[in-house]
């Protein structure tokens, strides 16, 4: 009803901020950390380990084209990725979103951190500047990291940004009268878009599980408990897990 089918795409965008927001966190970890052998990551290494996520609980689009990315080669055969500038701009629906996550006091603080690191992206000269005025120690030898831990902590912080992007949109549909139902929206988002992962699925059979009496807070819950309870969080606080052949 009403503007619900935009708003909903707004809040699409929003999700979509927050998500490369994550994956653009996880390679910076990947490729500033080493394997548990000691050996450090190129962009190819990562390349890997993302296709390896794209096989498991982080199946999504993102992640897919993510290892696409970071496995393209230059014409002289350099990883393409390391030639990127990273400065990045916004069309401005993050911001939109973000103005809504406010307007209706609901938290929505994993699209807020994504549009500030835009914003922050977006002023290379004062970032430049900075860094060299930096007269800060080097640090030590890169430490180890277990891609398996970073794996579950990524898939839980998705979780809480879908979390936090349906909030909005069921606060919003409620104060208007849209009766936008969740499970419906995340069939759509599940048919293509740039968010679809089989994460949705499991959001929103836990949603049709939880039935008209259940909101986001709980299906993300649900969602922890019943698929990736006692692994991904432990993960998530930094509690280690098993070791990954990465």
């Amino acid at each position: 009803k009403g503007g619900a089918g935009n708003y909903v795409k707004m809040v699409h965008n929003g999700i979509e901020y927050g998500d490369m927001q994550l994956i653009g966190e996880g390679f910076l970890l990947l490729s500033n950390t080493t394997t548990a052998a000691g050996q450090s990551r190129s962009p190819s290494d990562c390349a890997d380990v993302f296709a390896s996520w794209n096989e498991g609980p982080l199946q999504s689009f993102l992640v897919e084209i993510t290892a696409g990315i970071l496995a393209k080669r230059d014409a002289d055969g350099a990883p393409l990725v390391d030639k990127v500038l990273d400065v990045c701009g916004s069309k401005g629906t993050g911001k939109w979103t973000v103005q809504e996550f406010a307007e209706h006091g609901v938290p929505g603080g994993t699209v807020a951190a994504a549009l500030e690191a835009r914003y922050l992206s977006a002023v290379p000269g004062q970032r430049a500047a900075l860094a060299k005025a930096d007269a800060g120690e080097t640090p030590d030898a890169r430490v180890p990291l277990d891609a398996a831990s970073l794996e579950g902590a990524l898939l839980c912080a998705k979780i809480c940004s879908y979390a936090q992007g349906l909030a909005l949109i069921r606060t919003t549909s409620a104060e208007k009268g849209w009766a936008a139902a969740l499970p419906e929206v995340l069939d759509c988002w599940r048919g293509g878009c740039i968010i679809r992962a089989g994460l949705l699925t499991v959001f929103r059979d836990a949603c049709l599980a939880l039935g008209a009496n259940g909101d986001e807070s709980d299906a993300a819950c649900l969602t922890l408990e019943t698929k990736y309870y006692g692994t991904s969080l432990t993960l998530w606080r930094g509690g280690g897990g098993a070791s990954s052949p990465d």
